[in-house]
């Protein structure tokens, strides 16, 4: 598989292309981060890179990348400059804490600021009062 990625997309839309990595093979994927790694005026958002295809990849490719393997999230070369606004991203269980954690990274990358409110419950409302 032979990735190509759209350089010109933050002059476009004002974000860059991220990266989806599930299902992309080693390789493939080894050939894009070594591109992109030689690029440093391209921040960038690599999601749903779990740990298995992490731990493939080889060591100088990997260094310097912000991965966090909850969330299967890297980033390389920073984040986009601040954005005004805050994002609450909030779960009803712990179990929706991947895709949180995803998605409070994705905004983090994008210069959005965050606040995570996790396991807040909807059985009960009274859970949720206490966070307000």
């Amino acid at each position: 598989m032979n990735s190509v990625y759209d350089y010109e997309r933050r002059e476009r839309l004002g974000m860059p292309e991220a990266v989806f990595c599930e299902g992309k093979d080693i390789a493939s994927l080894g050939a894009l981060l070594a591109e992109l790694r030689a690029r440093p005026d391209h921040p960038t958002l690599f999601t749903r890179l779990y740990r298995a295809q992490f731990d493939q990849l080889a060591s100088d490719l990997t260094a310097g990348l912000d991965y966090e393997s909850v969330s299967g999230t890297a980033l390389l070369h920073g984040t986009l400059p601040a954005r005004p606004g805050d994002v609450a991203v909030v779960t009803a269980g712990t179990s929706d804490l991947r895709v949180a954690r995803e998605a409070e990274r994705t905004l983090a990358f994008m210069g959005v600021r965050t606040q995570l409110y996790a396991d807040i419950g909807v059985a009960a409302v009274w859970r949720l009062m206490d966070r307000i």
